[in-house]
């Protein structure tokens, strides 16, 4: 039987010396960790002018390549090409019409966030998406600092309601909002 997915992520990053903190509550690594500390300030990592509504992309490269131009407009050819190799290793799709493609690039120069909901959805892999969560991690990236902000979206994502209140959103505060006070 095969890994699962956080299980690999969390071997992969993980040494002899100091094993790699997340927001599992089973970890007996974390049982010291304080409410704050498992919080994410999200604002860190997203701001308005990076969330998009209603945003008319075809495709999964289209989706790719417009979160590749959203930090660099000098290198997004070396991003967007970064996204590919991501997605070819394994999808990104979340399910529930959501996908979470993250990259690491030496372009990138701050963890960012970026979020895109689609006007119409579109293929991703053998399901359609319609809200895109971009994660853009510099290369490299000190304490895997990326890995504490997907952990605390994914936990946010489990709630059907967050869920339905993101999809509904009409302005990047909304948004915003969501994220940091939920």
């Amino acid at each position: 039987m095969a890994n699962s997915l956080w299980k690999r992520f969390k071997n992969a990053f993980s040494s002899d010396d100091q094993p790699i903190q997340t927001n599992d509550v089973h970890s007996t690594a974390n049982k010291s960790r304080t409410q704050e500390e498992e919080k994410c300030d999200f604002t860190q990592i997203l701001s308005p002018d990076n969330i998009f509504i209603e945003e008319d992309l075809q495709s999964r490269n289209e989706v790719l390549k417009r979160l590749s131009q959203v930090v660099s407009m000098e290198d997004q050819d070396k991003i967007y090409g970064a996204f590919l190799l991501r997605e070819k290793q394994s999808s990104t799709n979340l399910g529930e019409g959501m996908a979470l493609p993250h990259v690491q690039s030496k372009q990138v120069l701050k963890l960012t966030m970026v979020i895109l909901r689609l006007e119409n959805p579109i293929d991703w892999g053998d399901e359609k998406v319609n809200l895109v969560f971009g994660l853009l991690i510099p290369k490299p990236e000190s304490n895997f600092e990326h890995v504490k902000f997907m952990a605390s979206l994914s936990k946010k994502l489990l709630k059907p309601s967050f869920v339905y209140a993101l999809k509904e959103a009409t302005t990047a505060e909304q948004i915003i909002n969501l994220l940091t006070q939920s």
